[in-house]
């Protein structure tokens, strides 16, 4: 009995085997016109790889162009700050000049007040 269990384990192996290999080996080579377009398909990949190459070299490009613009752009804004601060510095300092102008003229003029109204007084000479 045992040795029948031992001969239906090695028959059902070798039909498992046979299951697994015999399929691979039923499959017809590729046709010509298989192989063909198997072919074109491998060029259309190999020319989508080469226009993705083009493209990413025009974004790359691109990218360095605009960090560059960037750059000009950053460079022009710290140009125009200082600027607005030297003018800012100029405008504050003329208009305290403005005022301190304006406070001599009040000054000057009540001066001139004083004088014309003592000359009044004493009888204009």
């Amino acid at each position: 009995m045992r040795r029948r269990g031992t001969i239906r384990t090695g028959l059902t192996a070798i039909a498992a085997c046979a299951l697994l290999v015999l399929p691979q080996m039923a499959q017809a080579a590729p046709s010509e016109e298989e192989i063909a377009a198997a072919q074109a398909a491998e060029e259309a990949a190999k020319m989508s790889v080469a226009q993705i190459e083009v493209k990413l070299a025009e974004v790359n490009a691109s990218a360095a162009t605009a960090m560059q613009n960037a750059q000009i752009a950053g460079e022009d804004l710290n140009e125009a700050t200082i600027a607005l601060q030297e003018a800012t510095v100029t405008a504050n300092q003329a208009s305290a000049d403005a005022d301190a102008a304006e406070a001599a003229f009040q000054e000057g003029k009540q001066q001139i007040a004083s004088v014309a109204q003592a000359a009044y007084r004493n009888g204009g000479g």
